[in-house]
């Protein structure tokens, strides 16, 4: 939602000379910085329009053509510092109006202050500015760094947090130092707050190139393909020949943000930086698009380093899979269709504010604006056509064959204006626009066809005409601005920021950007967020349940961020594949790091596409293009909002020429035509691309209004557009027909010229170029299909003459004002791209892929005691769930060790209670996210009497002190919707002595469960118990009725359990089970829910246990681990030990294995091994040997304490910190295990070594190679070590990425020395990047 206001005034321009004495006056403002904001600049506020204060006056140069509109303001737009004009035609502080100059080339403007009020002049270039210097140095201007260029940063693009990014700059000899300075970005608002902190400066370490055979390898901006997103650099045109320098560094990004970086040089005694470059960004304050950097010299502050930018997203980051294939049919419901007249706002009945409403007798009329004769009358927005739901559902089929599949409708909420961003009751449908029942009529219908519907809203802003606020009293409501007055009564009143020592009521609540009739919600106020989205029937959620799949969010950068985080955790929960939309202008970055949205509409695109297709060159257009592929989580990218039209913007086929009074037939054509090219050049690129209603008729409007003409429906008068709507329905039926061009993957453009726009997508074994050209010619061009492409063959999509590749080349001719699809051949792809593997090699490949799918390998498990998770929050009211013998314990109380109790059979301290619930874990499923955990394993939930649970008394119920089926399911939803799985532990070889069916098979003989137990006069007690501990009696398995109570029948525990939602089972003291029935059971479970997991706690050798269960707590690890940090064992029979259980076991059972160190049965880490560096070495081990590393709450963040139950205190949330080094390290392993294949599903091989630890894990492709050397003992220790990975090429190198500063080892002969000092480690990869454009690993996979 965009409002202009536009007075249509022009600036008298003229240059005033200052008088030769002019006395400097301080700068009157300050350290604010003012800018020339406007149309050259999208409104934004940015580096290279700020205004510098020189002595009498604030001055700055613009080289700018053409009328533009535009203020004079702050960053913040502050009324106290921005200029404008006023009412009478005068600039004043404050004012709305815009100014209006023209401009002619490079030119000075000046704002000066006479009395207080701002004069601004304009007149030739003749300010000199003191900051602007020209690099002449020739190793400077040599200085080389292009952030899309695999040979500068790796990886490519935006990563996930805990990636290690490797930087490298390119140089002639001379720089003497080379700098990476790390900042992270601060921004709020509409880009407003722009800040940016350093958080690191690393010195780059020079490493020279090699010459060879007379050349010197040199890095640029070449246009060699790599496959990853980015691509390797050749020589470039614009760098000095000769030998060139390589100045690396590397850093891990540990935490999700937007970050910024540049370097800063020392060359001959001057610093310089090398930057970002200065291309605009449309409708973003930061210049830069990334890519090839710039020199200049350091400025005088850092506010005016353009960054190069670095997205760090969170690894559970998903978007519902659905969001790819989307096409959007945009709709302002009041313009679409008239379905029922009958619900048709009436004037005289229906009312706007305290006035009536217009309606149009005319369905083909235009839409009014007051002032300009059309006879409307003075207020904007409150004339209507009749457009409603039923006209929509009238329409699906048209919607659906013209191959859109999912309708975006503009706000349907009541609300007094036709657009209904001023809403008046979230909780109905606007009259005007049907019922409720309409619209779940809608979504069932749209259902039926395949389609979704996505509503919009806003949550920044209500109406003031609207059950909440109330201004002019036409609700049955207590509004917080009753009748126009402040009513602190008001159930909404904490929901608005009102102020009542203004007496104009117009100003006692502040309107969203000073529009009164949109009074602005307070985010803050909780009873606001609850109705919104947090209770069960909130706005949200109730839309979701009436069939909406997912909400486009109206306004997104004036809402806090911390807002949203809490309403898409809200949103997901309630449904996990609802897909969630901003409407931003500029840069989404921030908003697409996994917390906050799926998606944003694309402006940034919309305005690059129509500039293109209007003619405008494509080599400064696309780098707009490059710069959101680069920034943008790869989910988000593919499911950005693709617009060319919006009921914001004037219509493409007006940008295009085509306006209300333009007769020229021939502008006329040509503007449908670059609509053509617009929409081919939108539908074959990634992303979700949006037809905003009637543009695939021919619909053209300039601004708001006029862009929300009616469709011109032929049964309603109007003349839709045959021909170009045979043209949208062939471009969108190409690619709903051809899912590589939905979902393939885009690298850098194959060639790019001013006219021609050249790109390749690739997806599995299809492969299609796209091409266009914006000329009014025809053109040729020729293109170099990368190495790994070797297709000979593609069909052009169109029906036109194929296409034959020549030695790799393409020659395209491209038609005039549109473009070429080509396609290409399965076989063809699966040959050149397997071209460099082996047999062995391509077999292997399924196998890992395989893995890779199957979510119980190498995940990253976390346990959780219920009962001491997260404490209470109604604590008091809890205590009637624990009557004595139970205590409730403060939360700050540690566990102790009681006294046994004869008449419980029990300790006392199984009866300690602490409070935590399932409620309290929904609560920190953010914090499990973070941490990026992928499997929750709950100890026993089930009804039992002790705190453990393992005395089971009814495996179906949950006990009460931890909530209610309700908080399950909850539980189970939102931990699904953060990509998590839910495990559940169960013993099923005993239950407690109190439940039920104990009791009845011990008090009656002939009872039904008699013989589900053991009874005797032998056994202690009277029956059979587990270790002769007489509060847990031994069921008998050897009945095949227990057997289908527990897990055989579909109404057994085990398979409820798992239909209810959770994904699989921990088995407790499993071996008591046995062999057999443990295999039944694991059978069982997979037939109930294919994929489950089964893992036993097994402390016996794993090898004969599989495949009786999927896994095993891998006790035996465990032990070798522990006892090699701590000294027992030496480090190459640890090694041979390792080794040989992997082997007999088998990798696969191993890898779905939980890898653990402590747990409620075990002494904690902490206690278990003293020293700090023991710890963190046990810890290393536990995240990179074969399985799943299984965390203890509590133990990432260093909690202590010996055997139960003080191995099972309370989880010290206050210990949850930045400045906490072993959750550092914790987050560390886990964002080093998410960022490396091999350690999550790939293969163990021990490296021959004597005094170290030392093995690698590897899949079928060498760079997935990771060599973890580990030296426990108490001096340093320099080896040289055999690694038998015949793919470590002679002379390679092996990087560390735990220490960017670890010297790296190189391979010689398969061999390599290594020193690490005592308790040391090394973890290393091979070093696949190209160097200087080459790689000793070119034609090894």
């Amino acid at each position: 939602m965009k409002f202009w206001i536009a007075l249509g005034l022009t600036l008298l321009a003229g240059w005033v000379q200052a008088a030769p004495q002019t006395v400097c006056q301080p700068n009157p403002f300050g350290d604010t910085a003012l800018f020339l904001r406007g149309s050259m600049n999208n409104w934004a506020a940015q580096e290279d329009f700020a205004f510098q204060y020189n002595c009498d006056a604030y001055y700055l140069n613009v080289k700018l053509d053409a009328t533009h509109d535009f203020k004079v303001g702050d960053a913040a737009w502050r009324d106290a510092t921005t200029v404008g004009k006023n009412s009478r035609s005068e600039l004043e502080m404050g004012a709305k109006g815009n100014l209006r100059l023209s401009f002619a080339g490079e030119q000075t403007l000046k704002l000066a202050f006479a009395g207080g009020k701002p004069v601004l002049t304009q007149g030739p270039k003749t300010f000199v500015d003191p900051n602007a210097r020209v690099v002449t140095d020739p190793v400077a201007l040599g200085l080389h760094f292009d952030s899309r260029s695999l040979s500068h940063k790796r990886p490519f693009g935006a990563v996930v947090a805990g990636t290690p990014v490797e930087f490298s700059v390119s140089a002639m000899p001379g720089p003497s130092k080379v700098t990476l300075v790390l900042e992270k970005r601060k921004l709020e608002g509409n880009q407003e707050v722009l800040e940016y902190s350093e958080i690191a400066r690393i010195p780059l370490l020079q490493m020279p190139y090699r010459r060879l055979g007379g050349s010197a390898f040199c890095a640029g901006q070449g246009g060699v393909h790599a496959v990853g997103g980015g691509h390797e650099a050749e020589c470039s045109a614009t760098q000095a020949p000769g030998p060139r320098e390589i100045w690396s560094a590397r850093y891990i990004f540990e935490s999700v943000s937007v970050y910024g970086y540049w370097f800063e040089v020392e060359v001959n005694g001057s610093i310089y930086v090398l930057q970002n470059n200065r291309d605009p960004v449309f409708w973003t304050r930061e210049k830069g698009s990334g890519g090839a950097g710039v020199v200049d010299f350091k400025p005088t502050t850092n506010r005016a380093i353009r960054r190069f930018r670095q997205t760090v997203f969170d690894a559970a980051y998903k978007v519902p899979e659905w969001a790819p294939d989307v096409v959007y049919y945009y709709i302002f419901p009041d313009r679409f269709r008239n379905g029922n007249p009958a619900n048709d706002p009436l004037p005289g009945v229906a009312k706007y504010h305290d006035h009536t409403v217009e309606l149009h007798a005319n369905w083909n009329d235009k839409p009014y604006v007051p002032g300009t004769g059309d006879g409307s009358d003075a207020h904007y927005n409150n004339d209507f056509f009749g457009g409603d739901l039923e006209g929509i559902i009238q329409k699906l089929d048209y919607i659906k064959d013209l191959g859109a599949n999912t309708l975006y409708l503009t706000p349907i909420f009541k609300g007094a204006s036709n657009h209904k961003y001023d809403t008046a009751d979230y909780r109905q449908v606007d009259p005007g626009f049907g019922t409720n029942a309409d619209f779940e009529r809608l979504t069932a219908e749209a259902a039926k066809r395949g389609m979704r519907v996505i509503p919009d809203t806003s949550l920044n802003h209500t109406g003031n005409d609207s059950v909440y606020f109330n201004r002019f009293g036409n609700h049955d409501s207590v509004g917080a601005f009753q009748d126009g007055k402040i009513n602190s009564q008001s159930p909404y009143a904490d929901w608005y920021t009102l102020d009542a020592s203004q007496s104009d009521p117009a100003k006692q609540y502040k309107g969203w950007v000073d529009v009164a009739d949109l009074p602005e919600l307070n985010k803050a106020s909780r009873g606001w967020r609850n109705y919104a989205f947090g209770a069960k029937d909130s706005v949200m959620k109730t839309w979701l349940d009436r069939g909406a799949a997912g909400w486009r969010m109206d306004v997104v950068p004036w809402v806090p961020d911390d807002f949203w985080r809490e309403w898409r955790s809200a949103v997901k929960a309630h449904q996990p594949h609802a897909l969630t939309v901003a409407e931003t202008w500029f840069d989404a970055s921030k908003y697409l790091l996994g917390d906050m949205f799926d998606s944003t509409m694309n402006y940034i695109f919309r305005n690059t596409v129509l500039g293109y297709a209007a003619g405008g060159k494509a080599r400064s257009l696309y780098p707009n293009i490059e710069l959101m592929r680069e920034a943008y989580p790869p989910q988000a990218f593919y499911a950005l909002m693709n617009l060319l039209s919006s009921h914001d913007q004037a219509r493409a086929l007006h940008q295009f020429g085509w306006h209300a009074d333009t007769s020229d037939e021939k502008a006329i054509a040509e503007a449908r035509q670059r609509l053509k090219l617009a929409v081919l050049f939108q539908m074959t690129f990634p992303g979700s691309p949006t037809v905003y209603y009637g543009d695939e008729v021919a619909v053209t409007g300039g601004d708001d209004p006029y862009n929300r003409a009616t469709y011109p429906w032929a049964d309603k008068g109007g003349k839709p557009d045959a021909d170009m709507l045979a043209s949208f329905k062939q471009i969108i039926g190409l690619r709903n027909q051809h899912a590589v061009l939905r979902r393939g993957t885009i690298d850098a453009p194959l060639y790019l010229d001013d006219h021609s726009i050249v790109l390749l997508r690739q997806l599995g074994n299809s492969v299609a170029v796209t091409a266009t050209n914006n000329s009014t010619t025809t053109k040729t061009v020729t293109v170099q299909l990368p190495p790994g492409i070797r297709v000979e063959r593609f069909t052009d999509a169109f029906g036109g003459p194929a296409v034959v590749a020549k030695q790799g080349k393409l020659t395209l001719t491209l038609p005039s004002l549109f473009g070429v699809v080509l396609l290409g051949t399965q076989a063809e792809v699966n040959a050149a791209r397997n071209a460099n593997a082996s047999v062995h090699d391509l077999a292997l490949k399924g196998v890992f892929e395989a893995r890779e799918q199957d979510w119980r390998n190498g995940a990253i498990v976390y346990q959780v005691l219920v009962d001491r998770f997260v404490p209470p929050s109604n604590l008091n009211a809890k205590r009637v769930l624990y009557p004595p013998p139970k205590v409730l314990h403060r939360w700050n109380e540690e566990a102790k060790r009681g006294k046994y109790v004869p008449a419980t059979n029990v300790w006392s301290h199984e009866l300690d209670f602490w409070g935590g619930d399932l409620p309290g874990v929904t609560t920190k499923l953010g914090y499990l996210q973070d941490l990026g955990v992928d499997v929750l394993y709950l100890n026993p939930i089930h009804l039992a009497y002790t705190n453990h649970k393992y005395d089971a008394l009814d495996y179906l119920k949950i006990s009460p002190e931890f909530g209610t089926p309700d908080d399950f399911a909850r539980l189970t939803q939102e931990t699904h919707a953060k990509g998590m799985k839910l495990v559940l532990d169960g013993v099923f070889n005993h239950m407690g002595r109190n439940s039920d069916l104990f009791r009845k098979a011990q008090s009656d003989s002939a009872s039904r469960y008699r013989d589900w137990y053991f009874f005797g006069d032998q056994y202690p007690g009277g029956a059979r118990s587990w270790f002769q501990a007489s509060n847990l009696p031994e069921l008998r398995l050897e009945n095949p009725a227990v057997r289908d109570y527990l897990y055989a029948k579909p109404d057994s525990v085990i398979q409820t359990w798992l239909r209810n939602g959770i994904d699989g089972w921990r088995l407790d003291v499993a071996p008591d089970l046995g062999p057999k029935y443990l295999s039944e059971l694991t059978e069982a479970a997979h037939a109930a829910k294919p994929g489950s997991l089964v893992v036993g706690e097994i402390p016996n050798y794993p090898k004969e246990w599989f495949p009786a269960v999927d896994a095993v707590m891998n006790f035996t690890l465990r032990d070798i681990v522990l006892n090699t940090v701590n000294g027992l064992i030496a480090p190459a029979t640890a090694a041979a030990m390792v080794d040989r259980t992997v082997q007999e076991a088998g990798i696969e059972p191993m890898l779905k294995s939980w890898l653990l160190l402590d747990n409620h049965d075990n002494d904690r880490l902490a206690h278990a091994l003293r020293k700090v560096s023991e710890q963190r070495l046990a810890q290393l081990l536990q995240f990179t040997l074969p399985g799943s590393p299984n965390l203890y709450y509590g133990g990432e963040v260093g909690m202590t304490g010996g055997e139960d139950p003080a191995n099972r205190s309370p989880m010290r949330w206050d210990w949850v910190k930045d400045s906490n080094s072993t959750l550092r390290w914790t987050k560390q392993l886990i964002q080093l295990r998410k960022q490396h294949r091999a350690l999550r599903v790939g293969n163990f091989r021990l490296v021959n070594a004597d005094k170290l630890l030392a093995f690698e894990r590897y899949t079928d492709r060498v760079q997935d190679t990771v060599v973890v050397l580990v030296n426990p003992g108490r001096k340093t220790v320099t080896e040289r070590v055999l690694m038998a990975n015949s793919k470590l090429m002679n002379g390679s190198l092996l990087v560390d990425v735990l220490d960017a500063k670890a010297a790296p080892l190189r391979v010689m002969a398969s061999m390599a020395t290594v020193t690490i000092p005592p308790g040391g480690y090394r973890v290393v990869v091979p070093h696949v990047a190209l160097t200087g454009g080459y790689s000793v690993f070119k034609r090894v996979q």
